[in-house]
């Protein structure tokens, strides 16, 4: 794999992680950035340019994963976004079935 390939693969996950964390203040999202950017620079530098391989990076942010946003969001105090539970589901299976109980679920809904 060519560092280039690999660096792509770095920028992706960047990407997502400060889409992740954009209800930071811009200082802060840039100084877990540059931490984050700074962890997977020194772990690269481990393993020769040569025998890094797509799955030898994508191991590494793996490891990193979505902990590294959440924990971030959490020392912000910004609360997690509402995840998808069963008022959803139900909205959408109502819908089909009888649209009017489906149409007041998704009215009820955190996520929509």
């Amino acid at each position: 794999m060519s560092a280039a390939r690999g660096n792509r693969i770095v920028n992706g996950y960047l990407a997502q992680v400060e889409i992740a964390l954009r209800e930071l203040p811009t200082e802060r999202r840039a100084q877990i950035l540059a931490e984050v950017r700074d962890h997977i620079a020194r772990e690269r530098a481990s393993v020769a340019e040569e025998e890094e391989s797509d799955a030898d990076v994508f191991r590494l942010l793996d490891r990193l994963g979505d902990p590294v946003a959440a924990a971030a969001r959490f020392s912000a105090g910004v609360p997690a976004a509402p995840r998808t539970g069963w008022h959803e589901v139900a909205a959408v299976a109502g819908i089909f079935l009888a649209w009017p109980a489906g149409i007041v679920l998704l009215w009820l809904s955190r996520v929509w």
